[in-house]
């Protein structure tokens, strides 16, 4: 009876010893599970830092854009204007000479 206990007790032992062993790879597993997931979050928190910083940027952009269009549209004003003045000037030109 000694002799069974005894295997009983070290097959005891040898589960205990393989349950400490899974957990404790099981606590080494949750904790690099719990890295990656601090990882993640960093970097979508870099993400959204980014995109917040792109879209202003994007902004800024559109407004230049913007300004340089209303700037164009006045240069092709002053351009038709300056056309029609040299075209005008010419044939006051012919006028005189003709005379």
């Amino acid at each position: 009876e000694i002799k069974s206990q005894a295997a009983l007790c070290d097959s005891l032992k040898g589960d205990l010893c393989q349950l400490e062993k899974q957990r404790s790879m099981a606590r080494a597993t949750a904790e690099a599970t719990s890295q990656g997931i601090c990882d993640v979050e960093a970097a979508i928190k870099d993400s959204r830092l980014h995109s917040i910083q792109v879209f202003r940027e994007r902004d800024v952009l559109m407004q230049q854009v913007s300004e340089l269009k209303a700037e164009q549209q006045q240069l092709d004003g002053l351009c038709l204007a300056l056309r029609r003045a040299v075209h005008a000037e010419g044939l006051i030109m012919e006028d005189m000479e003709t005379e």
